[in-house]
């Protein structure tokens, strides 16, 4: 019976040490629960980009890379190149930083190759997050309105709407999840959400030459006006007619649609990334659209309250 005993106890511990070798477990915070994630294949790879620097810092400066991965959504979607739209402050970068002469890398962030020194942006962006949390006494949520806002303005509840303990929230509930499945559990996401739901119309459309003007082999129209509009409602298959200055109408027939996100919205020489979230020089994409004999529509794609977020390149034969 002793024999049998000490058997079935080394069984027992074998199994253990089995089980916890095949159940993959998490990388950090083991209290943090699965959470069916929901994020776009865009802007997860424009934002998971930047894992490498993130965890470079991580033991550094304390945090939970899923949180830093979150801000960095939160702020600029991954783009280094953002600048403050509102118009409330000077804030830049990866983690929409305001710099100060007491920061480190302030000269770096502040120097003529600041937007592109992708490294300093988060190093610096991290030692504000980490020292607001110390600053909290670990409060996660109190901290994040504060990164947002503002102690004093949080403190007195005069963050605006979408800020402060709604900024934090976003930030805990929908974004943070995402990364945690990510690093945790390895989740990855499987579709792509669409830039922009249009209702698509069978209809001959036609574009008239007040509508457009002309590039190269291509038709360009702002999105904002009625030409941008008629491109951007068109779908694979449709037909349409050009309208030329001289009156004579040329019927066309869309083959392919392409969608790039501006790395710089409102620049005309801006890089890009595809809708996946890999990056792409502008010589590429003209190449490639510009490059064929086929006609080329183009216009912006408005998202997020930027109208100039991306590119739509509408291309077609003449039937």
């Amino acid at each position: 019976m002793r024999n049998y005993a000490k058997i079935t106890t080394i069984i027992a511990v074998l199994s253990l040490a089995l089980s916890a070798w095949i159940i993959p477990q998490p990388s950090r915070n083991m209290d943090r629960p699965w959470k069916a994630p929901e994020m776009s294949v865009a802007r997860f790879w424009t934002v998971w980009r930047w894992s490498p620097i993130v965890n470079r810092y991580t033991e550094m400066f304390d945090l939970d890379r899923a949180l830093v991965l979150a801000v960095i959504a939160r702020e600029s979607e991954g783009n280094p190149f953002a600048k403050d739209g509102t118009g409330l402050g000077d804030s830049v970068g990866l983690m929409q930083v305001i710099p100060r002469t007491n920061y480190p890398r302030y000269n770096e962030l502040t120097g003529p190759y600041g937007e592109t020194d992708y490294d300093s942006q988060i190093y610096t962006g991290m030692w504000m997050l980490s020292n607001i949390i110390k600053k909290a006494d670990g409060n996660i949520r109190y901290a994040l309105a504060a990164y947002n806002c503002g102690f004093v303005s949080v403190d007195a509840g005069r963050c605006y709407a979408w800020g402060g303990y709604t900024y934090a929230d976003d930030i805990l509930n929908n974004i943070v999840p995402v990364f945690t499945a990510a690093i945790d559990y390895n989740w990855r996401p499987k579709s792509i959400k669409p830039v922009a739901k249009v209702q698509r119309s069978p209809a001959k459309l036609t574009l008239q030459p007040s509508q457009y003007w002309t590039y190269k082999n291509g038709i360009l129209a702002h999105n904002y006006e009625a030409g941008g509009k008629k491109i951007t409602s068109m779908s694979i298959g449709q037909e349409f007619d050009i309208v030329s200055a001289s009156g004579q109408v040329n019927t066309y027939i869309v083959k392919s649609i392409r969608q790039f996100q501006a790395i710089q919205p409102n620049s005309e020489t801006t890089d890009y990334l595809t809708m996946e979230g890999t990056p792409v020089s502008k010589e590429k994409v003209f190449k490639q659209t510009y490059g064929s004999s086929q006609l080329v529509l183009q216009t912006c794609i408005a998202r997020d309250g930027i109208g100039t977020w991306g590119r739509l390149f509408i291309l077609a034969t003449m039937v």
